[in-house]
């Protein structure tokens, strides 16, 4: 839907707000957005109020009982595992962000048109 590389020196939550209001300006048929527990609190709120995405945040519930995957966050890690398979995402070979945004853009069709 949409693609956004940063810095590393720009925080997570502050990269999901602007990201957010580019898949809302995209006219993108999405309507709620998952999250981790990272994302709790004013970052949430601040979407739901700039966007009106509602946010789910999914959280791995009971550290006692070990691990266990959670199935939504699961698709994401698997996604990001995937995109490590292409010889340009596994290692910070671009110089550009730019490039990087491409790249992941490429893979990710890629990836689409393998399901086919």
């Amino acid at each position: 839907m949409a693609v956004m590389v940063t810095d590393a020196g720009v925080h997570d939550g502050t990269a999901s707000l602007t990201l957010t209001r580019i898949l809302k300006d995209s006219l993108s048929p999405v309507k709620v957005i998952l999250a981790d527990a990272g994302y709790q609190g004013k970052f949430a709120e601040r979407i739901r109020r700039d966007t009106g995405y509602k946010v789910e945040i999914v959280v791995s519930g009971d550290k006692k009982k070990g691990f266990k995957p959670l199935k939504k966050r699961w698709v994401v890690e698997r996604t990001f595992d995937w995109f490590d398979n292409y010889r340009r995402l596994c290692r910070n070979y671009e110089r550009a962000i730019e490039t990087v945004e491409i790249v992941v853009k490429i893979s990710a069709i890629r990836l689409l048109l393998n399901k086919i």
